[in-house]
């Protein structure tokens, strides 16, 4: 292998060479999945690096790819690391303003996009935009398929291969600087585990921008000789259909996800009758036993039919970005599932640590990949203090933040701001975060003292605490929530009577501002100040029995008073479905976001829950305009333009 070791071009066509004729990616057009040959991804690489090239661009340039999980992200990557480029990966879900200051921060020198995203990219200023799935481009790119030897001339294993913006930073954007070396080494180290190997298919749902899903359903696959599969969208009935139909051997997610899915499972499971509960509990302990000892797993058999929904090839899934609910853990494995965990950071390229199968301690995460180290630094008596990470996956740095760079690596080590201890088997288990910083279950970082100033920029909010909220619909799953103290006297002035109403629609216009996983899901509203330090610092961690307070005191929503347009019996019966699954009366004018606290990964769960029950068909640009609702409202709206004579009018939730 020699040079070429820690060169990602290099290390995918040696896969390209061995498995030409093997597919690589697959993905879902019109009724049937298609695929994406080894050696017609590497024809595309090399035909969108020549004329990226033709146009100017040349190793060292930042090439910025604002694209959804799909095939062109793939060649688009892969044609930067031809040319010794380096990617920057974005989320499709930032405001325009907020990729025009990162495009103008990394220096981009060209925009890749889909169709779809080329507005966006065109109000965020993109002077030099490629549309990778533009018909004419594509047939254009035809004349450029020629390979050339070292087109990215010497590329140094050290040479910079991506940049990734963290969630969560302040002020200025906060970028993490990893090499050819980072990225590879990490996936050689997961390689090394020997838990995938080149006949395993990999799922793809979670955003590429971040590192967690970069390495591990991306490079990983590609390393291995493995497959790629691509859902049509991220509706779970279409996450399933993709796991069946592509024969999906690894599911890789994120806690909220596991939640999720956790919560449809077991009220199926709760809805049986009680000797049928009993059945399982019974049986279901022995086969335990059975797996824990012989290493048979006949629980798969016992539960059949779930297993038969996730497709019968599905060998383990791994959950990251954030903790996983030991109970969601225990459950999926009580089910016959193999859910493993893994911690890791952008700076560390991700993964630092991973549980395998057969090794798996609920509660914890795993032990060091091979060539990782990783210590507690500061450890008090109970053995738990700060962890700290050493290895060849460690990033160079933050991207023109040398001071903040040299804040967090000293001697070699990074510290990660986690708390931890490590066991007797040499197995990690978390403790929470050492700053007062949050990390949502769906893997993103918060910082709560940006968000603050983001909503305090409202004159009708006096003081304002943001805090990590359990969402009640699934076991584990977190929203952004808050605890505001208004300025009473503002309100007075302003003459404004509807104080919750005033608030909620001063916070949608901030919100439009953030990226979604920023926004504040949910409010309540405190007649006291906040409970703060001696020097002033809130104190969060009484932040939620508060806002739980507050909340049993806020008058249930009037579910009387509707709209003509919910009268139908279809909108009645959406109506009970959302009450069923966030635990209240649920009315046309809540807010999906605020009231609800339905972020993303949320609203797909209780839209594919609407759709089978009320067995509503919808297409993708219909799908999508059914996402994008605000208020209970306008989705009662759409459902009553898309459903059919043979709607479900019952509302039960099956």
């Amino acid at each position: 292998m020699g040079k070429d070791k820690f060169n990602i071009y290099k290390r995918f066509v040696q896969k390209a060479k061995a498995y030409p004729q093997k597919p690589a990616l697959l993905y879902k057009k019109n009724d049937e999945y298609l695929s994406v040959l080894y050696r017609d991804v590497r024809s595309n690489a090399v035909s969108l690096g020549n004329y990226l090239k033709e146009n100017g661009v040349k190793k060292g340039d930042r090439v910025v790819i604002i694209m959804e999980n799909r095939p062109e992200f793939v060649w688009s990557f892969l044609s930067a690391m031809y040319l010794g480029a380096v990617a920057v990966p974005l989320d499709v879900q930032y405001p325009p303003a907020q990729i025009k200051k990162l495009i103008s921060h990394c220096g981009a020198k060209i925009v890749i996009t889909q169709d779809s995203l080329y507005k966006l990219a065109e109000k965020a200023g993109a002077k030099f935009c490629i549309v990778a799935d533009n018909k004419s481009f594509t047939r254009k790119l035809s004349a450029y398929k020629d390979e050339i030897e070292d087109a990215a001339g010497v590329l140094d294993e050290d040479d910079l291969a991506a940049l990734f913006y963290t969630s969560g930073t302040t002020g200025v954007p906060k970028a993490v600087m990893l090499t050819h070396k980072n990225l590879l080494s990490n996936v050689e180290a997961i390689g090394q585990l020997g838990i995938a190997d080149e006949k395993d298919i990999v799922l793809s749902v979670l955003p590429l921008h971040h590192t967690y899903a970069f390495t591990s359903t991306l490079l990983l696959p590609l390393y291995l000789g493995g497959s790629i599969s691509y859902p049509k969208s991220l509706l779970s009935l279409d996450i399933l259909d993709c796991m069946k139909k592509t024969n999906t051997t690894i599911f890789i997610g994120v806690p909220q996800i596991f939640s999720l899915m956790h919560a449809t499972i077991k009220e199926k499971i709760q809805s049986r009758s009680g000797f049928e509960k009993a059945v399982l509990r019974g049986v279901g302990g022995a086969f335990s036993f059975l797996r824990d000892t012989l290493k048979v797993n006949a629980l798969k058999g016992l539960y059949s039919a779930l297993h038969k929904r996730f497709g019968n090839s599905l060998r383990f899934m791994v959950s990251g970005g954030a903790r996983l609910d030991p109970v969601v853990a225990k459950d999926f494995c009580s089910w016959g599932f193999c859910l493993l965990e893994g911690y890791g950071l952008t700076e560390t390229s991700p993964v630092v640590t991973l549980s395998t199968p057969g090794h798996m301690r609920f509660g914890s995460v795993g032990r060091p990949l091979p060539g990782v180290e990783i210590k507690i630094c500061d450890a008090k008596e109970d053995g738990i203090g700060e962890v700290v990470v050493r290895g060849p996956n460690l990033m160079t740095g933050y991207y023109k933040l040398k001071d903040e760079t040299e804040k967090v690596i000293r001697d070699g080590w990074f510290y990660t701001g986690d708390r931890g201890f490590i066991d007797s088997e040499g197995i990690l288990k978390l403790s929470g975060r050492k700053s007062e910083g949050i990390v949502l279950s769906n893997g993103e970082n918060i910082d709560p003292e940006e968000i603050e100033s983001w909503y305090s920029k409202s004159p009708y909010v006096k003081e304002i605490a943001v805090f990590a909220n359990a969402s009640g619909m699934a076991v584990g799953s977190t929203y952004l929530a808050a605890v505001v103290v208004i300025d009473e006297d503002y309100f007075r002035r302003k003459k404004e009577t509807n104080v919750r109403k005033k608030l909620k629609w001063e916070f949608e216009n901030i919100s439009a501002e953030l990226p979604t996983y920023k926004r504040l899901k949910g409010f309540e509203i405190s007649k006291e100040p906040l409970a703060r330090t001696r020097l002033g610092k809130i104190i969060r961690y009484k932040l939620a029995d508060l806002y739980k307070v507050l909340k049993s005191q806020v008058k249930a929503v009037d579910i009387e008073n509707v709209d003509p347009v919910c009268l139908s019996t279809v909108s009645k019966g959406a109506l009970k479905i959302l009450s069923q699954m966030v635990g209240r009366e649920v009315g046309p004018k809540d807010h999906l976001e605020i009231d609800l606290g339905l972020d993303s990964l949320g609203r797909m769960e209780v839209f594919m829950t609407i759709q089978t029950n009320l067995k509503i068909e919808l297409n993708e640009d219909q799908a999508m305009e059914f996402f994008m609702s605000s208020t209970v409202g306008e989705l009662l709206e759409k459902l009553d333009k898309y459903r059919t004579p043979d709607s479900d009018i019952s509302g039960d939730i099956e």
